[in-house]
């Protein structure tokens, strides 16, 4: 998380440091990725990631702990669905040249919800490599 945000028009936001170095590389140059991507309260939006207000509250208060604290960095992963095998096929019919992608992410995406823990992950010719 870059931004912190409490005058927020969406109740309390704090930004997503987007796009990271991957993204780009997959974007192109020339090419937009867009940007100005928020956690948010109010639960609407228009490709941001909605909470609710409460939910907001407790996101935004333990970013800001961990801040103050001394943490230099929030990790945030976001993936584009449950990384099932069920749903990679579903989706896959929808979006063929994203399945490459998407493998590399559902590696990810096992070890968090079997262990409920990130995973290390590198950015690798504009790839993602999981440690």
């Amino acid at each position: 998380m870059n931004v912190f945000n409490p005058e927020s028009s969406f109740h309390l936001s704090l930004g997503i440091d987007y796009p990271n170095k991957v993204d780009a590389m997959r974007t192109g140059t020339g090419n937009k990725t867009g940007g100005d991507i928020y956690i948010h309260g109010n639960c609407v939006t228009v490709g941001c990631i909605p909470l609710t207000d409460e939910k907001i509250k407790e996101v935004y208060v333990l970013a800001v702990e961990a801040r103050n604290g001394g943490q230099e960095e929030i990790p945030v992963t976001i993936f584009p669905f449950k990384m099932t095998n069920a749903n990679l096929k579903k989706y896959s019919v929808q979006f063929p040249q994203q399945v490459n992608f998407w493998q590399t992410l559902q590696k990810g995406y096992a070890v968090f919800d079997k262990d409920k823990s990130l995973v290390q992950v590198d950015q690798v010719n504009g790839n993602y490599m999981v440690k």
